[in-house]
């Protein structure tokens, strides 16, 4: 990632109800923790963040990441892409990617309970629920779900 695809990540909006995940001001947290972004030739559609990056700081409060053999992954898809079919594809990728370069085995990730776009790709790419937590706001409660991938077979 480069201190273009910052500019570029914080012009991303997302419509409706997903606007929630628009990243202007927290784009430059993305790129300090090393994440990597996805490229169709000059055209960014996306980014990876792996572990304690792709936590959610009050879940790592609540204790709710207690497996030591999952690595975290966070994405993130460009706006104009999302809800077209191409979220499972674009997760598999990020997957491929962090078990060649960080040998991963098994993933984690936490997604927000009401994303049920999300939930249903990362149920097809075989997550399921390990744990749910909620963080109370002063305008909302919003419940996240911890989602694994199964245990490698030995």
């Amino acid at each position: 990632m480069t201190p273009l695809d910052v500019r570029r990540l914080n012009r991303w909006r997302y419509p409706g109800a997903y606007a929630r995940y628009d990243l202007e001001g927290i784009a430059q947290e993305i790129y300090q923790s090393g994440a990597v972004v996805a490229c169709f030739g000059p055209i960014l559609i996306g980014y990876f963040c792996f572990d304690e990056a792709a936590r959610v700081p009050a879940g790592t409060h609540l204790m709710a990441y207690p497996e030591t053999d999952c690595l975290d992954i966070g994405l993130g898809m460009a706006p104009w892409l999302c809800g077209r079919g191409r979220g499972l594809a674009f997760l598999q990728r990020g997957m491929a990617y962090a078990r060649d370069r960080l040998h991963a085995r098994r993933f984690r990730l936490t997604v927000i309970a009401e994303n049920r776009r999300a939930f249903s790709v990362y149920q097809q790419a075989g997550f399921a629920i390990a744990r749910s937590f909620s963080v109370v706001q002063p305008e909302e409660t919003i419940q996240f779900y911890v989602m694994c991938t199964p245990e490698p077979h030995k």
